[in-house]
């Protein structure tokens, strides 16, 4: 790193994360890229969080808080206030409980020298324990990017957001009237997508570079998926719907509504709710028909402990590649 290195704003959203977000600031602070700022944005803590993040701030003073007035409940607030005081000509993305890997920021800084791109982002790990998730990584470690990666991004499972690095000036590209602190749609209908609703914007400007390393760690937390399969359900359909709007293609669009039916038929066979066959089975209802929606599918035609047991098995081995 030299004194010319460009400063990188690192964005972090909190929320009653006084467990995690010590964890969090010293996977930062052991990045072998040091010109950055941390802006912790508190969404209205009831725990320690907003002090343990000022005792870290008084230590060094690359961290920075801000505090919302009250708890909206709303990543995309959160993050729109720590972008509001952000100084970066590159933005970065990171959530509470989440980890960074040390070589994150100079590889990727690195890479997008060489390649020119505005924007990037890198595989990941699982770790934690979650769901319908097993610990692991993100993509296959074959996996590239398509190229357009539009159509791919709206159709597939999205990219690991704590990875996302993107030039300020791409940021005020995408934001309403260019202010930096409205680059987040804040969209109660939104909520839980809002990340991925950017890096669709994102997407739809500039092609992104990819570092199939996996430079950051995803904490997957058990439990609870019952309660988020419909919410999540809801905000990827409304998310869908916004960039219809947008003017993606009606039937990327359509390909999409029916990969999400099949993603929330994998919630409900996790949380054990029914309807899950259901659900699956219409991975297949339209075409292209891929070999994955046929997979999807398949697992239908299983009792519900097997298809989670073969679920997890293919996801894993896929991973492997």
């Amino acid at each position: 790193m030299t004194p010319s290195s460009p400063l990188v704003s690192v964005i972090i959203p909190a929320y009653n994360a006084a467990g995690t977000i010590g964890e969090t600031l010293a996977s930062l602070q052991g990045q072998r890229f040091a010109r950055w700022e941390a802006i912790v944005a508190d969404d209205g803590s009831s725990d320690a969080t907003p002090s343990l993040v000022s005792a870290h701030a008084a230590r060094d003073p690359r961290i920075r808080l801000v505090r919302l007035p009250a708890n909206t409940g709303l990543p995309a607030c959160a993050r729109n206030a720590a972008l509001a005081v952000a100084r970066g000509k590159w933005i970065a993305f990171l959530d509470a409980d989440d980890l960074w890997e040390s070589e994150k920021l100079s590889l990727q800084l690195a890479h997008l020298r060489r390649t020119g791109a505005r924007w990037a982002f890198s595989n990941s790990r699982f770790f934690g324990g979650g769901d319908a998730h097993p610990d692991g990584l993100k993509y296959a470690r074959s996996y590239r990017p398509p190229h357009p990666f539009f159509p791919s991004l709206l159709t597939g499972d999205g990219v690991p957001f704590l990875t996302v690095i993107a030039a300020r000036n791409l940021l005020e590209q995408v934001a309403p009237g260019g202010r930096l602190g409205r680059v987040f749609d804040e969209a109660p209908a939104l909520k839980a997508v809002e990340d991925s609703d950017l890096t669709l914007r994102l997407a739809g400007l500039a092609e992104p570079a990819y570092v199939p390393r996996p430079l950051a760690r995803y904490r997957a937390h058990a439990g609870g998926i019952s309660k988020r399969a419909d919410a999540n359900y809801a905000a990827r359909v409304a998310l869908i719907r916004k960039h219809q709007r947008l003017g993606a293609p009606a039937r990327l669009c359509r390909r999409a509504f029916r990969l999400q039916r099949s993603k929330y038929g994998i919630d409900l066979l996790f949380a054990g709710r029914p309807g899950w066959r259901r659900h699956l089975l219409a991975s297949t209802l339209g075409v292209p028909c891929t070999g994955r929606d046929i997979f999807l599918a398949a697992l239908g035609c299983f009792p519900a402990e097997s298809a989670r047991w073969l679920y997890h098995w293919v996801l894993a081995a896929r991973r492997r590649l």
